[in-house]
């Protein structure tokens, strides 16, 4: 296996190995804001196994998160990406402008029933 596929495949199942609970997430809730308000998120919450505590090997972190009025979609794509890099583990973000619209019902629900905030 080349080097680079090799480290790459590391890096990767050392991501989806981490667990990392909610009290832990908070742990990083300063540079979390910081890099919210760099891609105009003005609120952080966390759902999903994390904010339930039922979280496992191969869980990743959930977070729904509010946006500027007029701020790109496309921040929640590097939120992500930052988040994931801090953390080390996998992030999903979502934008709560998003909920209303989605049409199962049933999952926006439980996104909404589980959320905490940051």
């Amino acid at each position: 296996m080349p080097d680079i596929i090799h480290y790459y495949f590391q890096f990767n199942c050392f991501m989806y190995n981490v667990i990392m609970n909610i009290e832990e997430i908070r742990q990083y809730a300063p540079q979390i804001r910081l890099i919210a308000l760099k891609y105009g998120i003005t609120e952080v919450f966390i759902f999903g196994s994390a904010a339930r505590c039922e979280d496992s090997p191969g869980s990743d972190v959930d977070f729904m998160v509010e946006m500027k009025p007029g701020a790109s979609l496309f921040g929640t794509a590097g939120f992500s990406y930052d988040t994931s890099k801090l953390l080390g583990i996998s992030v999903d973000v979502i934008p709560t402008s998003v909920l209303s619209h989605a049409s199962d019902r049933e999952f926006a629900a439980s996104i909404q029933k589980d959320v905490v905030a940051l």
